[in-house]
């Protein structure tokens, strides 16, 4: 197990500690191009290999609807996660700061910011608070942008990359089929068509709520016909060069990714980002695969059929969030931490996993 967590991880440890270092020599415009040639080029490329060459016969007609199950399910835990916290955050915590800004402002309007973040201070210091109160001081608060992030990284998980690149060394070559399905359907309709809904719902400056723009967006995302050029190919011989490189994804597509998963860390604001990262991160590496165990035990799965679903839905934070976090002005340090600290995190939920299910 633990030969096989090394050889998974070193890739990951090598490109993402090399994106941090050499982010200070490097352009600042660096990571979104990056960021944009792999939601142009190289998930496409990706998509496109996985549908012309994956066999997907063999009794996996459930896995969309589970697939898609478990993205619906991540959507409304995380969003009402989110509303939650905020809600919260928002209560009796901040209720005295509020008294006294509006005293502030009525009594000195030219020095109301002045007064207001100096009477905050003092009253924060001297109202006795109760222990409920400091946990509710405590929470982390999430504006729009911030909540299209939370949502994305509790409902998309690192199916295509960390998950296929992990699972050959967990389950048998012909169970696998069961994991790459899960990943096309998660990268096709999950992150592709519902991530992009939902990123372009929550980001940019005037968020896109009229329906039709909605549309365009899913329709012009390259993956979406990515796939079907590659599904609808299979019949067609091509030279072997062609074969080698519509599969050549996997030497540029994942070290590309942890680069870019390296700059966006070493942009990271400390306790702060670590802090807003950890609610997203406990609904994607826990309660989501513990509810889609049940779901699957439920249905009657057993043995490595049941391990890869669970496993690929517990997979850590898509770098797709990160990726939708650049193409539609989310959150990037949000996208950023849910990475990294559930890309930690999975170190310790595999063996737990592997003890439960196998």
């Amino acid at each position: 197990m633990v030969e096989t967590l090394f050889q998974a991880y070193s890739p990951l440890i090598f490109w993402v500690g090399l994106g941090i270092l050499s982010l200070r020599w490097l352009p600042l415009q660096l990571p979104r191009f990056l960021a944009r040639s792999l939601y142009w080029v190289g998930v496409p490329w990706q998509i496109f290999s996985l549908a012309r060459y994956t066999d997907l016969s063999g009794g996996v007609d459930l896995v969309p609807v589970i697939t898609l199950s478990t993205l619906l399910f991540g959507i409304v835990l995380a969003w009402s996660t989110a509303v939650g916290l905020n809600r919260f955050a928002n209560q009796t915590a901040l209720l005295p700061l509020a008294v006294a800004d509006t005293a502030a402002t009525v009594l000195v309007p030219s020095a109301a910011p002045l007064m207001t973040d100096r009477r905050s201070e003092t009253n924060a210091d001297a109202t006795p608070q109760t222990l409920w109160q400091r946990c509710q001081r405590s929470l982390p608060f999430y504006d729009r942008n911030e909540q299209g992030s939370f949502i994305l990284a509790g409902m998309l998980g690192n199916t295509g990359f960390v998950g296929l690149g992990l699972l050959p060394d967990l389950i048998s070559p012909e169970n696998m089929r069961w994991a790459v399905f899960f990943s096309l359907t998660q990268n096709l309709i999950g992150t592709y068509t519902i991530g992009v809904l939902v990123a372009s719902y929550f980001g940019g400056a005037t968020p896109q709520s009229r329906w039709w723009a909605l549309v365009r967006n899913v329709l012009l995302v390259p993956s979406l016909w990515a796939f079907c050029l590659g599904y609808f190919t299979r019949s067609f011989p091509v030279p072997v060069w062609a074969d080698h490189l519509a599969q050549g994804w996997y030497y540029w597509v994942i070290p590309a990714s942890f680069l870019l998963m390296g700059m966006r860390l070493g942009q990271m604001q400390g306790w702060r980002s670590i802090q807003r990262a950890i609610p997203p991160v406990v609904l994607k590496l826990i309660l989501l695969p513990l509810c889609v165990t049940v779901g699957v035990t439920l249905l009657g799965f057993r043995g490595e059929p049941r391990l890869a679903l669970v496993m690929m839905s517990g997979m850590p934070c898509a770098f797709a969030g990160l990726i939708l976090a650049e193409e539609y002005e989310l959150d990037r340090d949000l996208a950023a931490s849910t990475i990294a600290l559930s890309t930690i995190g999975l170190l310790v939920m595999i063996p737990i996993w592997l003890m439960v299910l196998a």
